[in-house]
C-alpha cells in the first residue's frame, strides 16, 4: 500500500472535486450515469417511504419527527388508523402510550433503521447486499448499544422484522402508487392474494413466502405480537400520499438532471457545487488533514504492535468511526450515533476480538 502524506490526501480531493476542473471532471462521469441515478432516486424513495409508513404505523414512532417524510401515517388512510403516542408523565394516559428514554427520538430511530438498511440491502440497486451470521453480528452489537440506553429488545427486533417486510415487498412485489417501472415485477398469485419471499431476519438468509393483498399488511407468523396493527378491508391509502411520493422522485430526479440556466442547459449539480468549491476546500481539506494525521499516528501504534494484514482495517476504522460518530456531515443517517458515547464505540470494537491496549492509545491519539 502507498503511504501518502496528509497534505496528499487534502491535494488529491482538490484535483477531484473542491475545484472548478475537478467539479468539470465529476459532472463528466455523473452525466453518464443520469440512468442509474435516477433509478436509485426512485428504488429509495419508495423504499423510505415504505419502511416510514411501517415504523409509524406499528412500532409507533412519531411520523412528524421524520427526516424524509416528517408525515403522520395514521392520518394518511381513509378511515385513519387510531394514533399511538409516546408516553410522557403528566401528559399522556396509561396503556394509550409507550415508553421510551428521552433521548431517543423517533429522528433517531428513524435513521438507525435506515441504517440498518444500507446493511442489508444494496444502496442504489434491489439487490441483497448481506446474508451472513456476520450481517446478524453487527446489527446484534449496534442493538445491544441501543439496549443499554433502556430500549427493549424485542421494540428492535419488531424494527428488523418490518424492514424484512418492506424489502420483500419492494424487491418482490407491486403495488399500485409504490411501485415504478424496472423495479416492480408481477407477483405469483396465490389464492385471493399474492405471494411474496421475505427474508428471516434471525439470519436474513432463511426464506419464508407470504401472501400479500395490499401495500400495508401484517402476516401472522412474521408480525411480531404488540407491534403490528390489524388491517381493516375498509382502510384505503389517501391520493395525496401517493401524490407526494411522485412530487418526491420528480423534484429528486431534477436536482441530479439537466435545468436550464441562462438560456443554456447544463446539469444541476455543476450549478450546486461550483459556487461551493471554495468552501469544500477548506472544510473537506481541514477534515481530510485531520483524518490523515491521525491514520498515520495510528499506523505507527500498529507497526509498533506489530499487527499485520486486514486486522489493520478495523483499526483504521475504529479511529474514523471515533472521531466522527458525532459529526453532524452530509449523511444524516448516521446521526443517530449522536445517541451513543466513546465507551459505547470502544465496546463494539472490543467485540471483534481488538486489543483493548491498542484501542486505548488510538483513542489518545483521537482525543476522544
Amino acid at each position: 500500500m502507498v503511504k501518502r502524506e496528509p497534505l496528499e490526501w487534502k491535494l488529491a480531493y482538490i484535483r477531484k472535486l473542491a475545484s472548478p476542473e475537478g467539479v468539470d471532471l465529476a459532472m463528466r462521469r455523473w452525466a453518464s450515469m443520469l440512468p442509474n441515478i435516477w433509478f436509485s432516486i426512485g428504488y429509495n424513495v419508495l423504499l423510505r417511504i415504505l419502511m416510514d409508513l411501517f415504523l409509524n404505523l406499528c412500532v409507533h414512532l412519531p411520523g412528524t419527527e421524520f427526516e424524509w417524510w416528517p408525515i403522520e401515517f395514521t392520518e394518511e388512510f381513509t378511515p385513519p388508523f387510531p394514533k399511538i403516542e409516546k408516553a410522557y408523565y403528566g401528559k399522556t394516559k396509561y396503556n394509550q402510550s409507550y415508553y421510551d428514554p428521552e433521548q431517543v427520538t423517533g429522528e433517531n430511530m428513524e435513521r438507525q433503521a435506515w441504517e440498518v438498511r444500507y446493511r442489508i440491502d444494496d444502496k442504489s440497486f434491489p439487490f441483497f447486499k448481506q446474508t451472513s451470521l456476520a450481517l446478524v453480528g453487527h446489527l446484534k452489537t449496534h442493538k445491544d448499544l441501543l439496549v443499554k440506553l433502556g430500549i427493549k429488545r424485542e421494540y428492535l427486533d419488531a424494527m428488523e422484522e418490518l424492514l424484512s417486510l418492506v424489502e420483500g415487498k419492494l424487491l418482490f412485489g407491486a403495488y399500485v402508487g409504490f411501485t415504478m417501472v424496472g423495479l416492480g415485477r408481477v407477483m405469483v398469485r396465490k389464492g385471493s392474494g399474492s405471494v411474496i419471499p421475505v427474508r428471516d431476519p434471525r439470519d436474513w438468509k432463511t426464506v419464508k413466502l407470504l401472501e400479500s393483498f395490499y401495500v400495508f399488511e401484517n402476516h401472522v407468523g412474521h408480525a411480531r405480537v404488540g407491534y403490528a396493527r390489524v388491517m381493516s378491508l375498509k382502510a384505503r391509502i389517501k391520493r395525496e400520499l401517493v401524490d407526494k411520493i411522485v412530487e418526491a422522485i420528480t423534484e429528486f430526479r431534477r436536482r441530479s438532471g439537466i435545468v436550464p440556466v441562462a438560456g443554456t442547459q447544463v446539469l444541476y449539480q455543476r450549478v450546486f457545487f461550483l459556487p461551493r468549491t471554495e468552501r469544500m476546500k477548506e472544510r473537506g481539506g481541514f477534515h481530510l488533514i485531520r483524518m490523515g494525521n491521525v491514520v498515520k499516528a495510528v499506523r505507527s501504534i500498529l507497526d509498533r504492535h506489530g499487527v499485520m494484514g486486514p486486522l489493520r482495517g478495523l483499526y483504521y476504522s475504529f479511529a474514523r468511526e471515533l472521531m466522527y460518530f458525532k459529526y453532524k456531515g452530509h449523511k444524516r443517517w448516521k446521526w443517530w450515533k449522536e445517541m451513543l458515547t466513546a465507551d459505547d464505540i470502544v465496546e463494539k470494537y472490543l467485540r471483534l476480538d481488538l486489543d483493548p491496549d491498542i484501542l486505548s492509545e488510538i483513542r489518545a491519539v483521537v482525543g476522544v
